[in-house]
Formats: C-alpha cells, sequence, structure tokens
C-alpha cells in the first residue's frame, strides 16, 4: 500500500512495504513498487464512514512496473476497505489479472 511522498517523509517508512517485502522474502516471489499515490488524502482510519469515499482515484500504476500474473496486495489495517477498492480499481485498469488482498489487522 503506498503512501503519499509527504506521509512517508513524516512517518520515516512505509509499513506496509515493510510487511509486503517480508512476505515476498518469506515465498521467494518479488516484491514490486508498481503503486503509487497520486493525491493526499486523510489517514482512512481516523475517518467516519462518510468521509473514506475519497480514495476514488488515488492511486495509479507506473508504466512498465505491473508484473504478469497474479498480485497480491498488501496493507497493515483496513478500516472500510474503500482503500484497497481503490488500489484494485487501479490495477485492475491497468491491465491485473487476479488481485489477492491480505491486511494483518480489520
Amino acid at each position: 500500500m503506498p503512501l503519499h511522498p509527504s506521509r512517508q517523509r513524516q512517518r520515516g517508512y512505509n509499513q506496509a512495504e515493510l510487511l509486503a517485502r517480508e512476505v515476498a522474502r518469506c515465498l521467494d516471489v518479488p516484491s514490486v513498487d508498481a503503486l503509487g499515490r497520486t493525491r493526499a488524502t486523510r489517514q482512512q482510519a481516523r475517518q467516519h464512514a462518510a468521509g473514506r469515499n475519497e480514495m476514488a482515484g488515488a492511486f495509479a500504476v507506473s508504466p512498465g512496473r505491473l508484473p504478469p500474473g497474479s498480485l497480491l496486495l498488501i496493507d497493515d489495517v483496513m478500516t472500510s476497505g474503500n482503500t484497497l477498492l481503490a488500489c484494485q480499481d487501479a490495477l485492475y485498469a491497468a491491465g491485473a489479472a487476479e488481485i489477492y488482498v491480505a491486511v494483518i489487522a480489520r
């Protein structure tokens, strides 16, 4: 799950990216950073349900970065699922065939 660059600078790390790299290492598959934020959004875990709809269009796939085959999208926390759906929309629009999702907490 990509963070906006400003949030990444603020935190100093991306917890979902760290999880994804470890899962990829354990499964002996590549970890690819194909998905990026197109704009900053508010932290979803702190929003009321009505405020979580701003995620549509917040992600895009970098040209030439989408690997063939099935994809596993990893996030640390899922609240409403809108962030994951927005990511899936961007990945499918870029040509992804099959997407699986794994989250650590709901």
